[in-house]
C-alpha cells in the first residue's frame, strides 16, 4: 500500500483532484488515522492517512455533504488549524524516498512520512520548521533536523544510506544465499536479492508472491535464477509499472502493478486507480477491532477447540477391549463359584481351575489370579465387581464419545459458515447462532488415560486437573 511506485501513481491522482482546492479541516476518526478535508470546484474530498505500522496507507475519497462529515460530533480533535481555508498549491513525491509534499500558498507543508514505526505528518512552516504533527511524539527520534530546505527535501530514514547499504548488499547477499543450495525458497532469496540490487525502491511484499514456491514467474521466466536475467527482470519490471501499470490487490492486502500474467493463481481485485487499489488493499487488511481481525480469531478458537475434542476422542477406551476385560473378570467369578468348596493354598496367588466354560480354542485348564488372604467366594465376588464396573465405564464411554462427536460436528459447522461470512451483520448473526454454542461445549477430560498391565491409569494434565480427578 506504501510502496514508492504506488506512492507515485497516487501522487499525479492526487495533483489531478486536489491541486488549488482549499484545506477545511482535519481530525482524526479513529487511532493513529489522520483525516483531512479539502474542498475543489464544489467537490468535497477527503484524505485518509492511517499510520499503523503495518497498515500504513493513503487515499481520498469524495464526500456528499461537508457538514454531515466533519461536523457531526461537537467535541472533536482538530490538527493543523492554522491551514484552514489555505489553497494547496503543489504536491510532490521525493525522489528517493516515501516522503509526500503538500505545499500551500503561504508557504507551509504538509510533509507525508510514508514508512516503518514513524509514519507521521508533519506540518512545517516556510523556513522549513517543524510547527507540529500528527503523532505527537518526540521529533528527534524521526530524525527530523530543525531546518528543511522545502518542498524538495529528501529526509532519509534513521538509518541512513538505506538504498546504499540495499545496493551494495543486494548482490553480497546473493552471491552468500547462492553457496547454500538450490531450494526454492534459497533460489527465490538470490533472485530477490538481484532484483533490489538492481532497483531497491520496488515492493518488496509483491516480490514474495511473484517468487514464491509455485508462483507463474518461475514457468515464465525460468532464467531469473541468474543474476544478470534478475536484473533484467527488475528493469523490465520498473518500466511496466512507469508506464503501463495494472492496478490491482491481492490477497493479503498486497498491491500490484505488474501484468497479471506474473500473478500466481489466486483471487484478485482488478482496479481502476492507485487510490482505489490502496483503498481496497487497506479494507482487506484486519486491524485489531476490525470484524476480520475478529473472524479470524474465531477461527482460530474454533480450529483449537475441534483440535481438544479430536485428541480426547482418541484418548478414549476402546470400548471393545473394556467390553471384553468386562466379560474376563466375570468368568472368572463364575469359575470361582463353581470351585467354592476348593481352599486356597497359602501364600498361594493363583488357581489353576478346570475351564468349565471354555470356547473350542481354549485350553482346557485356567489360571486365575487370587488373593490368598480372602476366600473363594470372597475373589469371586471382587471380580463381579470389576465386570460391574467395566460394564459402567462403557457406558459412560459411549456418552462421551457421543458428546465429543457431536461437539466436533457442530464445530465444523460453525466453522464452514464463519468461513463464509463476509460483513459485519453476518459476522454479528454468526456470534448470535454460535457464540455461546461454542462457549458451553462439553470440556475435555483434565487428565489423559493409559494401561498397564490391565490396568487403566489416569494422568492429570495440570494442577487443576489433578484437584478434579482426587475430587
Amino acid at each position: 500500500m506504501n510502496s514508492y511506485y504506488t506512492l507515485k501513481l497516487l501522487t499525479q491522482e492526487l495533483r489531478s483532484k486536489l491541486l488549488n482546492a482549499r484545506f477545511i479541516e482535519s481530525t482524526t476518526p479513529l487511532r493513529q488515522t489522520w483525516s483531512g478535508i479539502f474542498s475543489a470546484d464544489k467537490l468535497i474530498i477527503q484524505l485518509q492517512f492511517n499510520t499503523t505500522a503495518d497498515r500504513i496507507s493513503l487515499f481520498f475519497r469524495s464526500i456528499k455533504n461537508e457538514d454531515s462529515e466533519i461536523r457531526k460530533r461537537k467535541n472533536r480533535l482538530t490538527f493543523f488549524d492554522d491551514l484552514n481555508g489555505v489553497k494547496l498549491i503543489d504536491i510532490a513525491l521525493a525522489e528517493k524516498d516515501r516522503l509526500l509534499f503538500f505545499t500551500f500558498e503561504n508557504g507551509d507543508v504538509l510533509r507525508f512520512v510514508l514508512f516503518g514505526p514513524v509514519a507521521n505528518l508533519l506540518h512545517l512552516n516556510r523556513e522549513g520548521k517543524v510547527l507540529d504533527a500528527f503523532r505527537r511524539t518526540d521529533l528527534d527520534q524521526l530524525g527530523i533536523q530543525d531546518e528543511l530546505s522545502g518542498v524538495k527535501t529528501e529526509l532519509s530514514r534513521p538509518n541512513s544510506a538505506e538504498s546504499d547499504a540495499t545496493n551494495r548488499n543486494g548482490s553480497e547477499g546473493a552471491k552468500k544465499t547462492k553457496k547454500t543450495g538450490n531450494s526454492a525458497v534459497e533460489r527465490g532469496v538470490n533472485v530477490k536479492n538481484w532484483i533490489l540490487a538492481e532497483n531497491p525502491k520496488l515492493s518488496r511484499p509483491l516480490l514474495n508472491r511473484l517468487l514464491s514456491k509455485d508462483a507463474p514467474l518461475w514457468i515464465l521466466r525460468p532464467d531469473i535464477v541468474e543474476e544478470h536475467a534478475a536484473r533484467e527482470l527488475a528493469r523490465e519490471m520498473t518500466q511496466f509499472i512507469e508506464e503501463t501499470p495494472e492496478p490491482r490487490v491481492l490477497q493479503n492486502g498486497i498491491c500490484s502493478l505488474v501484468p497479471s500474467s506474473w500473478i500466481s493463481h489466486e483471487p484478485v481485485f482488478d482496479c481502476e486507480s492507485a487510490n482505489e487499489m490502496i483503498r481496497k488493499a487497506f479494507l482487506s487488511i484486519p486491524g485489531k477491532d476490525s470484524f476480520l481481525a475478529q473472524k479470524q480469531s474465531q477461527i482460530q478458537k474454533v480450529e483449537g477447540l475441534i483440535r481438544k475434542r479430536e485428541d480426547s476422542l482418541k484418548q478414549l477406551s476402546d470400548e471393545k477391549k473394556t467390553l471384553s476385560r468386562a466379560e474376563k473378570n466375570e468368568r472368572f467369578g463364575h469359575l470361582l463359584l463353581a470351585h467354592s468348596h476348593l481352599r486356597i493354598p497359602s501364600g498361594q496367588v493363583y488357581l489353576e481351575l478346570e475351564n468349565l466354560f471354555k470356547a473350542p480354542e481354549e485350553a482346557p485348564m485356567i489360571r486365575i489370579p487370587v488373593n490368598p488372604t480372602r476366600s473363594i467366594p470372597q475373589n469371586a465376588q471382587e471380580y463381579y465387581e470389576k465386570s460391574e464396573k467395566g460394564r459402567r465405564s462403557i457406558q459412560a464411554l459411549q456418552v462421551r464419545r457421543k458428546q465429543l462427536n457431536e461437539s466436533i460436528e457442530l464445530l465444523n459447522f460453525a466453522r464452514t459458515e464463519l468461513r463464509s461470512v463476509s460483513d459485519r451483520r453476518s459476522f454479528d448473526k454468526w456470534l448470535q447462532k454460535y457464540g455461546k454454542q461454542v462457549q458451553t461445549i462439553t470440556p475435555s477430560l483434565p487428565y489423559r488415560e493409559i494401561e498397564v498391565q490391565g490396568w487403566k491409569i489416569w494422568i492429570g494434565k495440570h494442577s487443576k486437573g489433578n484437584e478434579q480427578m482426587l475430587s
